[in-house]
């Protein structure tokens, strides 16, 4: 309890504003499409926090959701793709409609793809990235932006705000693919803020379930990739330092830098 009550203390007024704004879209907007996009080609952080968004507007009882991908989904996000279609919350957009958007794991109109936000009535962006603005649009009043810096991930945010209105769901496909979000965003946790470690033990103790994430991150590798790794371990060089330490060398083309993930 008090891991947890750390956490949601330190985000308290980005959590006030965000849960006030969406509740008021709740009242105000109900017979409106409310939307939900991320960057092109979204990766497992912005399809994990558009999942975590849905889950929260859907127990606020907002239902008319729609999930706006366009130019298909990053390889890397394919398995947690095929997993949302699955569990059901949210559906694919079958046209883009007037009514509400919401924008994750980046701040901006221009990075989510061949989309017209002059249609949409408000626009309410959750990203963890350096907010840069355009005087032009700083000065749209349907531009609302909960940016938390110091998150490692937008999953990270949605969570902290599925924590904070008592709403993490009970779902270990849920949990595992907020769980997946956060490790895809953060390096498996070598580039954590202050609040990660707390968070992806609160998930665990949840429910949410390491070895299956993993799989869930994990993908076959192409063929261009298994070839630029051969080439590498075969050309690699062994030297071994005056403190017994083995250091590798090896040497590939710059199309092939795909060979560094070893």
């Amino acid at each position: 309890m008090k891991l947890l009550k750390r956490v949601l203390d330190m985000s308290k007024i980005l959590f006030e504003e965000l849960i006030k704004e969406i509740r008021t879209i709740s009242e105000i907007y109900r017979d409106k499409r409310i939307l939900i996009t991320s960057h092109i080609s979204p990766d497992p952080d912005s399809l994990a926090s558009a999942l975590g968004l849905a889950y929260l507007l859907h127990k606020k009882d907002l239902s008319n959701l729609c999930l706006l991908i366009r130019d298909g989904v990053d390889e890397s996000g394919r398995k947690i793709f095929e997993m949302m279609k699955k569990i059901g919350i949210i559906d694919l957009c079958k046209d883009v409609v007037e009514g509400i958007l919401f924008v994750v794991d980046t701040n901006s109109c221009e990075r989510i793809g061949d989309v017209d936000c002059s249609i949409f009535k408000k626009i309410i962006f959750i990203d963890h990235h350096i907010l840069e603005l355009k005087n032009d649009v700083s000065k749209d009043q349907r531009f609302i932006y909960y940016v938390d810096e110091d998150s490692s991930s937008s999953t990270e945010i949605i969570t902290k705000i599925l924590l904070h209105e008592n709403a993490l769901p009970d779902s270990k496909e849920i949990l595992n693919i907020l769980l997946a979000g956060i490790l895809y965003d953060t390096g498996f946790a070598t580039n954590v803020s202050r609040d990660t470690d707390n968070i992806i033990r609160i998930l665990v103790s949840r429910g949410a379930d390491l070895s299956e994430t993993v799989k869930i991150l994990r993908r076959d590798l192409r063929y261009d990739e298994k070839i630029a790794r051969i080439k590498a371990m075969m050309r690699t060089r062994s030297f071994r330092t005056y403190d017994r330490r083995i250091i590798c060398v090896t040497t590939v083309g710059s199309h092939e830098a795909l060979a560094s993930s070893l």
